[in-house]
């Protein structure tokens, strides 16, 4: 298997507490289990530091910060000498299932890897001011770029030294579209990947060839985001019972 580095969007915020903890109850424990080491990274730190699994950095910590702070963690990633292959870049959100994950991971042999759910930015909406938006619509009404969902997507080492030495990064955009945008200049695809989302009362799927459950029992993402944060948090030990997202089915939705 290539060598992969789990990088875990967290936080200060003391509301996403239970959801570090339950990550790190069960499909984290289990990754560190195969040796796949995981890192959670959070800003608000005075400097940069890496403590055990949890990374700190110097940087705003808010939503609207998430692109400098991730630069800053593959950046810290880099100088650390830390080795990897491929990073796969989730948040506190995601449920794993590991022994799927090593599946995918092991079929791996692109160098420009650069996967996950697709989904669009439209780059005029970095704009502050609706009359700003209307103009930037107005000379450039196609401004379109596909990206992977930051619930979880593949990177290659390639691709995250791209990321780190390109001069044009937008900063003003959420982290998952500045990478995107960033490597779409730069002419690399997103390759398709499978994802389960589970929003409390029904259950989605993204899919690279068939949105039917029992198509894709080799995903190994499960996205739960409902209003109940609390829940979906409380839902991943239950999930860590399940061998499969099959199973992951049969779970009573309440």
């Amino acid at each position: 298997m290539p060598r992969i580095l789990i990088l875990i969007l967290s936080t200060t915020d003391t509301r996403y507490t239970d959801f570090m903890l339950a990550c790190k109850r069960t499909w984290v424990n289990r990754a560190e289990q195969h040796s796949i080491p995981c890192i959670f990274y959070e800003g608000g730190a005075s400097n940069n530091v890496l403590e055990h699994n949890q990374l700190k950095l110097a940087v705003d910590d808010s939503l609207d910060n998430t692109g400098i702070k991730l630069f800053r963690a593959f950046e810290y990633i880099e100088k650390s000498g830390i080795e990897y292959d491929y990073i796969y870049r989730t948040n506190l959100s995601s449920f794993i299932f590991i022994e799927n994950f090593i599946n995918w991971a092991n079929a791996i042999s692109d160098e420009n890897l650069y996967a996950g759910v697709i989904i669009n930015a439209n780059l005029n909406d970095v704009w502050p001011f609706r009359i700003m938006r209307k103009l930037a619509e107005l000379f450039h009404p196609r401004n379109i770029v596909p990206f992977a969902s930051g619930a979880g997507f593949w990177i290659s080492r390639k691709n995250v030294q791209r990321v780190l030495s390109d001069k044009m990064l937008d900063f003003r955009l959420a982290d998952d579209a500045m990478v995107g945008e960033c490597l779409h200049r730069q002419g690399i695809k997103v390759t398709p990947a499978s994802r389960i989302d589970f929003n409390g009362d029904s259950i989605r799927c993204f899919a690279d060839t068939s949105d039917k459950l029992e198509n894709i029992s080799h995903c190994f993402h499960i996205r739960c985001r409902s209003e109940d944060r609390a829940r979906d948090a409380a839902r991943f030990y239950e999930l860590n019972e399940c061998s499969n997202p099959i199973d992951f089915t049969k779970l009573s939705i309440k």
